[in-house]
């Protein structure tokens, strides 16, 4: 969706074939050259550029120990531009790697946070990074 905006895109995973699948699409939407993949996970990650926009599934920072988690959302808050934003999308409840609510809004402090429930689906987590 933000590639077809015009915005240049990185996805990040540990699994090459998951990728591949991003790329692959990019490609036949023929938006190849707006999308860029790599093999990472979020604590050992480092964006090479200023972020407008962070999009997180719930497996990204879920699956990462509370340290690893605070210093990826560190990370990517300080690459994020002035008047960026962060949309993490929370599991259901019953999802063992769900990133709590509380958690996440302490981690944002400072930034202007909103958590929209729609029916039935998990929370979904938007954080602006404040203008200075």
């Amino acid at each position: 969706y933000l590639a077809a905006l015009g915005c240049d895109v990185t996805t990040i995973d540990t699994e090459r074939d998951l990728l591949e699948r991003v790329l692959d699409a990019a490609h036949e939407a023929g938006l190849a050259d707006r999308v860029h993949a790599q093999i990472a996970d979020l604590s050992s990650w480092r964006p090479a550029a200023p972020l407008g926009a962070v999009v997180c599934a719930p497996a990204a920072l879920g699956d990462l120990t509370t340290a690893e988690r605070a210093h990826a959302i560190d990370v990517l808050q300080r690459a994020t531009a002035t008047g960026g934003i962060h949309l993490l999308y929370t599991a259901d409840l019953a999802d063992a790697r769900r990133v709590p609510i509380d958690e996440l809004r302490l981690r944002y402090g400072g930034w202007d946070v909103s958590v929209e429930s729609f029916r039935g689906a998990p929370d979904t987590f938007l954080a602006r990074k404040a203008l200075a």
